[in-house]
């Protein structure tokens, strides 16, 4: 908590990453050529605009949040004054997550609602399955901050956490894109698997218009889809945290 009310730089990167995605929303939306320009055409023609900046700046608020200290050594000043290494490490690391999550989910939502306010949610796909997928991607967003707090009791600095973080960012997009394998082992390959619409398409023909498309997006998820995000999630998650603790239990202190 002290070191999240004391990182004014990660506020500041929070807030001028938001702007951006909130200036550049109603450009998107006005780019958008065979659907309706509205909120939920925009997320069915390009979903990626809600997770790309979330998934790529989230290391630098796990840097900040969780290993803003470690270069003046601070934490090992805790175990010195007789705390123990679980308090110490889970304490650090389950807030960070927590942040990190609720930070990502932000700029997550916010070219949802920008353009919401400006052109209306409109109908191309149902409101409460689109959302509900959107607001399911905290999960994946949670065991990535986990690995990413792994990454920092293994780096130790704050500066490693982002160079670190973001290779793994450019590599998991390169291994999502490929589009093989289980959606639920990678964090963006999950995010992708939540944030893919299924479409129909029809088209009518007007004298005057010419050729006439009207697409309807099924937002409403697979069966076993969330359940099965949500078990993964938790379970990859657990299993970073227990494995950033193994480093810093056996760590000896200098």
């Amino acid at each position: 908590m002290y070191n999240m009310k004391h990182s004014r730089f990660m506020f500041v990167i929070l807030i001028l990453i938001g702007l951006v995605v909130g200036l550049i929303s109603p450009v998107w939306t006005e780019e958008l050529t065979y659907l309706p320009k509205t909120a939920s055409s925009l997320i069915a023609a390009d979903p990626s605009v809600c997770y790309t900046f979330a998934l790529m700046i989230m290391c630098v608020f796990v840097a900040y949040l969780c290993a803003g200290d470690m270069k003046e050594k601070v934490i090992n000043y805790e175990v010195l004054s007789g705390h123990s290494r679980a308090g110490i490490y889970f304490s650090r690391t389950i807030l960070t997550v927590i942040f990190t999550t609720l930070f990502s989910m932000i700029l997550s939502l916010i070219p949802v609602i920008v353009s919401g306010v400006i052109y209306g949610w409109g109908n191309t796909m149902e409101f409460k399955y689109a959302i509900l997928r959107l607001l399911c991607c905290a999960f994946p967003y949670m065991r990535l901050a986990a690995f990413m707090c792994f990454l920092a009791f293994w780096a130790k600095k704050a500066t490693g956490v982002m160079v670190w973080g973001y290779i793994a960012y450019m590599f998991g997009t390169l291994f999502a894109s490929r589009g093989e394998g289980s959606p639920y082992l990678l964090t963006f390959k999950n995010v992708m698997a939540l944030m893919s619409f299924n479409v129909r398409s029809v088209y009518n023909i007007s004298m005057e218009k010419g050729i006439i498309y009207y697409s309807k997006y099924l937002s409403e998820p697979e069966p076993g889809l969330i359940g099965k995000t949500i078990l993964a999630s938790l379970v990859i998650t657990v299993i970073y945290l227990l494995m950033g603790y193994g480093l810093f239990r056996r760590e000896d202190l200098n």
